[in-house]
Order: structure tokens, then sequence, then C-alpha cells
């Protein structure tokens, strides 16, 4: 089990059964929000451990539903039930993001932020960071893909103090989020037009 220790720790309410469950391998219910989905989704889960990333407390588990080992934020857990089922650890219950191994073999993705905020990047980086290198412009950011979603949101957050250099194709997406959060919240400007063609007595 991994409890990293933290001034947050006491204010989830969820950490205490959960780490019960863990140590008492016994089968949780979770009412989960996964990403982007409008409504929560049950899933019986086998507790494994509990990690901190990214600002947020993750419960490393087996889930029964997706036949597969799975991070879930707290955050997004609407109930947790501790049923009296129990489990036996296997080779199911391997959990891979607690090493840096797959990142070997994952996408990178360069990012280049403005030199305003690179201080605080330094100091926010998400776990799918790799490293940091430096071309004749300066600092150049390197992250692996695990989830693009997760570094879409992430990324989004600095604004146009982010610019992604490569791959293209996420380049390209983060373009078409800009120009939909644009037309979302864009409002024409008001040139006096309207108060013109009044005075003129013209019909608009």
């Amino acid at each position: 089990m991994l409890f990293y220790s933290s001034a947050r720790a006491a204010q989830e309410p969820r950490l205490q059964p959960l780490r019960t469950a863990m140590q008492e391998r016994r089968v949780v219910r979770l009412e989960y929000h996964a990403f982007r989905r409008a409504a929560a989704e049950e899933r019986d889960v086998e507790p494994i451990s509990m990690v901190y990333l990214g600002e947020r407390w993750h419960l490393g588990a087996y889930c029964r539903l997706r036949r597969g080992p799975r991070l879930f934020r707290l955050d997004r857990i609407d109930i947790c039930t501790v049923l009296d089922e129990r489990f036996a650890l296997g080779e199911r219950h391997a959990m891979p993001g607690y090493t840096e191994d797959w990142k070997a073999d994952a996408p990178e993705v360069r990012v280049r932020f403005h030199p305003s905020v690179e201080r605080w990047v330094r100091e926010r980086q998400p776990f799918t960071f790799v490293r940091e290198e430096r071309d004749a412009s300066g600092s150049v950011f390197v992250y692996a893909v695990r989830r693009e979603d997760d570094l879409v949101s992430w990324l989004l957050g600095w604004g146009a103090s982010a610019e992604v250099l490569s791959p293209q194709s996420l380049r390209a997406r983060l373009s078409a989020e800009a120009w939909l959060m644009f037309a979302r919240h864009s409002v024409a400007p008001d040139i006096g037009l309207s108060r013109a063609v009044a005075q003129s007595g013209v019909e608009a």
C-alpha cells in the first residue's frame, strides 16, 4: 500500500473505509463518475493501494467491470460501500501505474510554456512528466501519454501560456478545443452600427 502523507488526507472521508477494506481484502462497491460521463456507474472493485497523484487521492484496484487494474479518483466517487465479500491477491492485481516502466513505450508530447509560468509548471507537474529539455528557444517539457484526455485538460488549464510542439495530432486537438471555447464565449463587438442606423432613420 502506498500512503503518502498529506495535510489533505484528513479532509478526505473516503480514505479510512478504503484503507480498512484494503487491509481486510474486502470488495468495495463504488458509484463512480468516470471522466466526462454524465451519470455515475456502479463498479465492484478489489482495492489494492492508495496513492496521491496530481494533488488528488486515487484508489488502485482491480475493476471487475473493466476486468483490469484501474486508478479511481476519490473525488469522483459518490458512494463507497465496503462489502462482506473477500478476495485473494493474484496476478490480476498488478498495478503498472506505480512504476515508471510504462513511460518507456508511451507516445511523447513536447510542450513549451511561456517563461512567466515555467516556475509554476515545474511545481505542479502531472505524473506523466518525463523530462525537461532545452532547445534554441528555451525549455521544452516532455510528457508521456497514458490518457490523452487527462493531458489535454491539464494543458488547457494553462491557457495561452502553453504551446504543444508535437505531435501534430495533439496540437490540432488543442486548437479545435480552443476554437470551440472561443465560439461558445465570444460576443459580437458593439461598433455602434445599430445606433448609427437609428439616427439616420434607415431601416435595418
